[in-house]
């Protein structure tokens, strides 16, 4: 599923850049299997929502200016009536069907 693919290559981006292991922009585009416009428009998107990623051409990495991470939780359970009931207002939306329901946390604790 196209969704999960996304978080793990999501997840592995953090983990390179908190580890200052991620190389130059195209090696890591090629590890993620992305472009490297696509990988440059998801940096600045995150950079955007507060993530403090940063270049050292020196090292040729990308790296967290302080200490960041990002969280990315999906969980799939089914809901019973009531719970349905609280999410969707008593109508039909994805949820009623027990599709992911996702949550993204910045460094800022601002959940989105």
């Amino acid at each position: 599923m196209q969704l999960f693919k996304q978080i793990d290559r999501l997840n592995l981006l953090d983990k390179l850049i908190s580890q200052k292991r991620t190389g130059k922009p195209e090696s890591l585009a090629r590890r993620l299997d992305l472009s490297v416009s696509r990988l440059a428009r998801i940096i600045e998107y995150l950079r955007e929502t507060g993530a403090p990623i940063q270049y050292d051409r020196a090292l040729q990495t990308y790296f967290y200016e302080f200490d960041y991470r990002i969280f990315i939780q999906v969980s799939m359970q089914p809901l019973s009536d009531v719970d349905t009931r609280l999410y969707d207002a008593g109508g039909f939306s994805s949820m009623s069907f027990g599709m992911p329901v996702l949550g993204f946390v910045g460094g800022n604790g601002v959940a989105f």
